[in-house]
């Protein structure tokens, strides 16, 4: 006679055969912009976590993932060198892992009964299974039975109340019992033995001898301080995302913690020797480019030619007089002196765009002549001085012709045809970019960029900087910021693929343009000392950025501002507090950690 908790368990395992399309489709997704939905941005964000706590491992280690489905997570532990296992209750998902990952072990089993022995492996993970067991804790018992002593294990499953719409799960449990547990399970005895109801942290108790909590912050950021052995320690009742970890001095021993539900954390930087605070400086170099699509050629002609004959000499020789180095992510296009049509068609390479909001030919505006007739479109010899200033200066990309990468109206085609013309255009100037930042700051195609040699990007910073159409609330949030002077966020570079680092912004040095040049550069300035002055404190990077475009409204007052904030930087410099370092070197240090 089937019981109730098989019924549930079967139910469960029928819903994700039914699904293995719709997460196949959905990973394919992830590379083009993470972003993008709620699902695809939790998965972001526990990508991050599994950096942090499961770095490259020495040859052979073996890793578990209960409940594989389609294989994502298990490849991305065999490009991080693990030898992989699978198990999964769906064969449908299970012949999709397959596909992803051919030749390595996969298993169809119950994960409340898993077909290994004793210690099998070096680390497990645990994606979003819990919630569809009727009893966690004989799943959880399992993993810390095939855990080593002192392996890792990674488990997460949405809060009781989880208001992303992920359905109720342990619904017969009190409140108190759906919160995580913290607990040492003997090999003996394969089941959680610090849960809510044993004194746990759910409920103000202690850790079991032997077991140890890691500093993070929990949903709400409050901190998680460390807590050694038998320091006691709280946590939310209704969260439950687990991180956990085997003592090497209890076998079979393994505790977790609760970290944050899928939509809320800020994925965890990868570890980094920053031994003090960090100012990187990036620049969205794209003249015209940058609005052509949206406004015209005519609307923004003006400022480009104060940008032109004013702004970039000017900011050249501030960097110059205070020694400092930024990355000048240069649209592709202004790496041309010229350009002509072949056969009536514009860049014929570039794979065009679909973007709802442009009418006709991507590329109907390009005048299609030289630098000289039309400088708006054309910057080589603004290249040429970026090149020869005396304080280095990092060259970077924006694109090649400001194409939308986080739009759905852009294809993968259309992305790998721009990325391939504005690695061209620079390397015929000897020039390798590996820094890029996105055209308007909308992420995508983040798979495509490592296969050009990129190496970093500038994502965005505050929540909402992620909004792909920023509305009234997004607007709001940003105004507080700004009219508040709040201390911008200090960041960490974070691991975003395989030899791919994510550098996000901390502020953008908003320009005097429409109603924001009733906002006093002292409120920019006092925001921007204070993102430096956290950074000190934190040994994070300050990350400031901005258009040169920027600067040409109103041009005395935002060079004064930026004097201002650029003679902070040094004096923390001289001090030794903090140093100066571009996108790319920040890439490249945290890829040595």
């Amino acid at each position: 006679m089937t019981t109730a908790h098989e019924t549930q368990k079967e139910r469960a395992v029928e819903t994700h055969s039914d699904q293995a399309n719709l997460f196949d489709e959905r990973y394919r997704d992830f590379g083009r912009d993470p972003y993008s939905s709620s699902f695809l941005y939790s998965r972001h964000c526990l990508d991050r976590f599994l950096d942090r706590l499961l770095p490259a491992p020495p040859t052979g280690q073996r890793l578990l993932d209960v409940g594989c489905g389609t294989g994502y997570h298990l490849a991305w532990a065999r490009a991080r060198g693990f030898a992989v296992t699978g198990v999964d209750g769906s064969a449908e998902m299970l012949e999709r892992a397959a596909r992803l990952n051919p030749g390595i072990e996969l298993r169809k089993a119950d994960v409340e009964s898993l077909p290994f022995e004793d210690g099998s492996f070096d680390a497990v993970v645990c994606i979003e299974v819990l919630r569809y067991l009727p009893d966690s804790q004989r799943c959880i018992g399992e993993m810390a039975r095939v855990l080593r002593p002192g392996g890792a294990c990674f488990v997460t499953a949405a809060p009781l109340f989880n208001v992303s719409g992920y359905p109720l799960i342990n619904v017969s449990r009190p409140p108190s019992r759906s919160a995580t547990w913290c607990g040492c399970a003997s090999s003996s005895t394969p089941r959680c033995a610090c849960d809510a109801s044993s004194g746990g942290p759910a409920s103000g108790g202690r850790a079991s001898t032997g077991c140890t909590w890691v500093p993070s912050t929990g949903s709400s950021g409050w901190p998680l301080a460390s807590c050694p052995r038998s320091s006691g320690h709280g946590s939310r009742s209704t969260a439950a995302s687990w991180i956990g970890r085997s003592c090497a001095t209890s076998p079979g021993c393994f505790w977790f913690m609760p970290s944050a539900s899928p939509e809320a954390p800020r994925p965890l930087p990868a570890a980094a020797p920053w031994t003090r605070g960090v100012f990187t400086l990036s620049l969205d170099f794209e003249l015209i480019w940058g609005t052509l699509d949206l406004f015209g050629p005519q609307a923004f002609r003006r400022v480009c030619e104060i940008e032109r004959q004013l702004v970039i000499d000017r900011l050249l020789s501030l960097l110059e007089e205070m020694e400092l180095s930024a990355t000048w992510c240069i649209l592709g296009h202004l790496f041309l002196d010229s350009c002509r049509r072949e056969g009536g068609v514009a860049h014929a390479e570039i794979h065009r765009p679909r973007h709802a909001w442009v009418q006709g030919d991507w590329f109907a505006q390009d005048p299609c002549r030289d630098e000289r007739s039309d400088p708006s479109f054309y910057g080589r010899s603004l290249v040429e001085k970026i090149r020869a200033c005396r304080a280095p200066q990092e060259i970077g990309s924006h694109s090649f012709s400001h194409v939308i990468f986080g739009d759905s109206g852009c294809s993968p085609e259309t992305a790998e045809s721009e990325l391939k013309a504005c690695v061209r255009v620079a390397k015929d100037m000897g020039i390798a970019p590996t820094s890029f930042a996105f055209p308007r700051n909308r992420v995508g195609h983040l798979d495509l960029l490592p296969r050009h040699g990129f190496r970093c990007y500038r994502g965005p910073g505050r929540w909402y900087e992620r909004s792909a159409t920023p509305g009234a609330l997004e607007r709001l949030a940003h105004l507080a910021d700004v009219l508040g002077a709040l201390r911008p966020p200090v960041v960490l570079p974070e691991r975003a693929g395989q030899g791919l680092w994510n550098i996000p912004g901390s502020m953008i040095y908003f320009p005097m343009h429409g109603l924001r040049r009733h906002i006093p550069v002292s409120l920019r300035v006092r925001r921007a000392r204070r993102g430096l002055a956290a950074a000190v404190e934190h040994r994070k990077v300050f990350h400031l950025w901005f258009h040169p475009t920027n600067l040409a409204d109103e041009p005395e007052r935002m060079f004064a501002g930026l004097r201002e904030i650029f003679g902070e930087v040094s004096r923390l410099r001289r001090t030794g507090q903090l140093e100066v370092l571009t996108m790319g070197q920040l890439a490249a240090r945290a890829e040595a950690a």
